[in-house]
């Protein structure tokens, strides 16, 4: 197994691609630091890896876009684990909004949760890495590629892809690794709370699918199972890059036109 015996840690685990993808870790020998803000589905996650994998999940409640959460976390890890082996920020909102209806409060909360709890998380983890640690950072097919109505959701994304590079840059030295996941429309529940706040959710649905080259939506686990080839060694001479996974959205961007309503 590629992580036995790892400790990753994975922030926005109570849902979506980071429930998902703990799982993968879970069944890959990895013994799981479990992040999220809303405690259900947090402890649902660590559930399903326990009953599988026993003493494999730790679930911590925590807003990680505060640096005093974040600092608890990890003296928690320290404390139990002793060390960091892998790192998945991938903790994320978004919102509907251009600059002008944005509203501050909203801009900053989008900023918090998507891009500073990066730093955030970084700061605290890197030190508990040794040589060969491995940091993932989800951004978003609209962080490279700007959408209309998103403005928050795009600046935070395009933060969280320079952050990476910047990480990546400085910490070489220390065989500690950083990538960028740029995922496409993934079936996760932030996505399907996007859509449903469009006039005719289910045209915007077939809008969004037909915006993928391959017609549908990624799955979580197809995400989930990318980050875990970056978190391994089979991805050592990668560092400082931007992965994408969008099932060629980027590719064919040019021949579409976006449309995200209020």
């Amino acid at each position: 197994m590629r992580f036995e015996d790892k400790i990753v840690l994975v922030t926005g685990a109570a849902s979506g691609i980071g429930y998902a993808t703990a799982q993968l870790f879970a069944d890959e020998g990895a013994r799981l630091v479990l992040v999220d803000i809303e405690p259900t589905g947090l402890e649902s996650c660590a559930r399903e890896i326990e009953q599988r994998h026993p003493a494999h999940a730790l679930a911590l409640s925590a807003d990680v876009s505060d640096s005093a959460a974040v600092r608890d976390v990890f003296a928690r890890v320290k404390a139990e684990l002793g060390r960091l082996d892998v790192l998945f920020n991938n903790a994320g909102i978004a919102e509907i909004g251009t600059v002008v209806t944005t509203t501050e409060e909203v801009w900053d909360r989008v900023i918090a949760v998507n891009l500073k709890s990066v730093y955030l998380c970084c700061r605290e983890g890197i030190p508990l890495m040794t040589k060969g640690g491995a940091i993932i950072n989800t951004a978003s097919s609209w962080g490279p590629i700007a959408a209309n109505n998103v403005a928050a959701y795009c600046a935070s994304k395009a933060g969280v892809i320079n952050l990476t590079r910047s990480i990546a840059i400085d910490f070489a030295s220390s065989e500690i690794r950083a990538n960028c996941l740029v995922p496409g429309t993934t079936d996760t529940a932030m996505v399907q709370s996007l859509l449903a706040q469009q006039p005719d959710p289910e045209s915007a649905t077939r809008f969004y699918e037909r915006m993928q080259p391959i017609h549908r939506f990624a799955s979580p686990a197809e995400i989930g199972r990318i980050v875990l080839f970056l978190a391994s060694s089979e991805a050592s001479y990668a560092t400082g890059a931007v992965f994408s996974i969008d099932g060629g959205y980027g590719a064919g961007r040019v021949a579409f036109e976006h449309t995200v309503e209020p």
